[in-house]
């Protein structure tokens, strides 16, 4: 079946089964897609490509299919159904009649304005809509086929390969071409140096997942960040280390300059999966993710002229030096934040780990994923015996080591009541040659026992009892920066920013 005629047929209103608003057509480089108001219709282009073949109409109907499913396992809400176009006496038709010619993915249209790269542009992007987002994204991995097939080192090293190929063909004048070299051997190095956990991992990390999990890929609906979009055409594409599907996201905020939202998002990933041996990986999966967009770039860049050419030429750089900066990355600083429970040592740690650019390790959450539980269950008084105390505060200790050794600054947030425990942050520091700030957030037992009070849903399970407890005990010698938080959180953490901006400006 010619394709121009059946592109007409999606042209018009009246071939539609429902009330049409307006026609849009959108090409992508794989399909058409026809937005009608309530409705969109995406047709597969009958194209072989390196990563996909639609070349026949069984094809496209299987992938169509494959499509629905894939989708709808985290956006039931958006993917509707495969429609066939049928024709009947020399005439096409949605209804059913005749016989099949084509087929259609069928999705209800939702407002562009909704886009979270559309948000970002317009500021209107917030750290809520990352959080949700993020909640959704390790609700579906955790749920998500596993695949031990799929991702092994030689895998990954093909796709790698595959990437600085295409950059290095690049004819377009511009590319960095040492940034170039310097970067694949970098990745190539990463790659080989971490061959052994990308092994382990795909018998329990490796799923069936997303693939392309960038922010034009997600969006509010209904009220809630959805997903949308995911990979179906290629195995090879989908199907990876969870950690590397995130990393999409990660390396996409980062590459548009929100460094905080990617650290929000990184550090609520980290957290709610409790998966924190696979962020040892990431910086090797976001130089996968930006190769693929410098790749990407490239292509583009040999098919338009100037001044367009040029610029693709610059993003495609852009990403390479991304790229870069995420391979060869070393941690800048080691904060601890104590205090007792109520005095907003967790917001004012949440705070600098989204704004300096560091990984957030809550003591609260680590007991959690020790004892089994989400994060907001309820632990038992059994979990906080010295006993566990002890196992939690050795397994901060070793996450925020496996952190610093990966590469990113850290911002450990615990109580550390006790002399003991604050020797123990600083001399990890220590040994790990990071600089290290501590901070004591200063509070009266009043405003600390109305603000537990107050809490709801909270990772935390503090409550009156516990801080009264905590007061009765001898915190003895305070080395650490003392932060009053007694007034308002805005200033607390504004207190806060300015002390580690000034530890900061004592290094550089």
């Amino acid at each position: 079946m010619d394709q121009e005629r059946i592109l007409h047929f999606l042209s018009t209103e009246q071939s539609y089964l429902h009330d049409v608003a307006e026609i849009r057509h959108v090409e992508t480089h794989i399909s058409h897609v026809f937005l009608t108001g309530s409705w969109v219709y995406k047709l597969k282009k009958p194209l072989r490509l390196d990563f996909c073949d639609f070349t026949t109409c069984e094809q496209r109907k299987h992938f169509c299919e494959r499509e629905i499913t894939l989708n709808s396992r985290y956006a039931p809400e958006l993917y509707d159904t495969v429609v066939p176009i049928c024709e009947e006496h020399s005439s096409l038709n949605l209804a059913g009649r005749g016989t099949p010619v084509e087929y259609l993915v069928r999705m209800r249209q939702f407002d562009t304005e909704m886009l979270f790269l559309t948000m970002l542009e317009h500021e209107s992007l917030t750290r809520e809509h990352i959080i949700q987002a993020v909640e959704s994204i390790v609700s579906f991995h955790h749920q998500a086929q596993n695949r031990s097939d799929r991702w092994s080192v030689p895998e990954i090293e093909k796709l790698l390969h595959d990437n600085f190929t295409t950059i290095s063909e690049c004819t377009s004048k511009g590319i960095d071409r040492p940034r170039l070299e310097e970067v694949q051997r970098s990745t190539v190095t990463k790659l080989q140096s971490y061959s052994e956990l990308i092994e382990a991992r795909r018998g329990t990390h490796v799923k069936e997942v997303h693939g392309d999990l960038h922010l034009k890929n997600i969006c509010i609906f209904e009220g809630r960040a959805t997903l949308f979009d995911g990979i179906e055409f290629g195995d090879r594409y989908s199907c990876c280390d969870t950690w590397a599907d995130f990393a999409f996201l990660y390396m996409d905020l980062l590459a548009r300059k929100r460094p905080d939202l990617a650290y929000a998002a990184l550090n609520s990933y980290a957290a709610l999966s409790g998966d924190f041996e696979g962020l040892s990986l990431l910086g090797l999966y976001v130089a996968y993710r930006a190769t693929v967009r410098a790749k990407v770039a490239c292509i583009q860049a040999e098919n338009n002229s100037q001044p367009r050419q040029q610029e693709l030429v610059e993003e495609a750089n852009r990403y390479l030096s991304l790229t870069s900066h995420e391979l060869t990355r070393k941690p800048r600083f080691f904060i601890a934040v104590g205090g007792i429970s109520g005095s907003g040592k967790s917001t004012i740690a949440q705070n600098l780990s989204e704004q300096f650019g560091a990984v957030h390790l809550k003591t609260d959450a680590i007991r959690k994923h020790l004892a089994g539980v989400p994060l907001k269950s309820h632990l038992s008084e059994d979990y906080y015996s010295p006993e566990w105390s002890e196992r939690t505060y050795n397994e901060l200790l070793r996450v925020a080591s496996l952190a610093a050794q990966a590469g990113y600054s850290v911002v450990v947030d615990g109580a550390h009541l006790t002399e003991e425990r604050r020797d123990q942050v600083e001399s990890l520091s220590r040994s790990l040659h990071i600089p290290f700030l501590g901070l004591w957030c200063e509070i009266s037992a009043e405003t600390a026992i109305a603000r537990v009070e107050q809490r709801t849903h909270d990772v935390s399970d503090a409550d009156t009892s516990v801080v009264k407890n905590q007061l009765s005990k001898d915190f003895g010698e305070l080395s650490w920066q003392v932060l009053h938080t007694e007034g308002t959180l805005e200033n607390t953490t504004e207190a806060a920013r300015r002390n580690v901006s000034t530890f900061l400006h004592t290094l550089s």
